[in-house]
């Protein structure tokens, strides 16, 4: 039903530094490649995903053909609680699946380096602090937590999530001496 591959994927690091300071990230791009949203899939069949709120008397003709006369479908579907019922929790479903497409702020870090008058007296050859961040910010046009986890975990299995945890956002500091 899908290629979980992407099209493309790209990454840019670099480093920028001005006076004592070091600017250091790395910016990741996924482009393409389809992903089973399980999660959206169980929320649709509970009623509990954002999308069955409005089904009061609702009602919907389902884009396509026939199968038999090969003409255009006609039929309207009421959408209430058995139209959300036919998300199978043992299969996948099309309308669960999403192209994925993101950038990743995937690292960024900032450095001062010491004047070497501040460390040359302890018998330093050099001396820093820095502060790095890892996943600080994320744009999908996947509607779940995060398009780069995986059901599967490190397995060479992609494209599924199902309750899913994102990729964990963290903060860190680092002081560098150099004897």
């Amino acid at each position: 039903m899908g290629n979980p591959n992407p099209d493309w994927m790209a990454g840019w690091r670099n480093d920028l530094t001005f006076k004592n300071f070091t600017l250091t990230f790395l910016w990741d791009v996924r482009m393409g490649g389809m992903m089973h949203n399980g999660t959206k899939a169980v929320m649709l069949f509970h009623g509990t995903h954002a999308d069955t709120e409005a089904r009061l008397d609702d009602s919907m003709v389902w884009e396509g053909v026939y199968a038999s006369s090969g003409e255009v479908n006609t039929t309207e579907i009421k959408i209430d609680e058995a139209f959300y019922n036919r998300y199978s929790l043992q299969y996948v479903s099309e309308q669960v699946l999403e192209e994925v497409n993101w950038f990743r702020l995937r690292d960024l870090s900032i450095t001062y380096h010491f004047p070497k008058k501040m460390y040359e007296r302890l018998k330093m050859t050099n001396l820093s602090l820095s502060v790095t961040s890892r996943n600080l910010w994320l744009w999908t046009s996947y509607s779940g937590i995060d398009p780069e986890t995986n059901l599967s975990g490190a397995a060479n299995s992609i494209g599924r999530d199902y309750f899913n945890n994102p990729n964990t956002k963290s903060i860190g500091f680092n002081l560098k001496a150099t004897f």
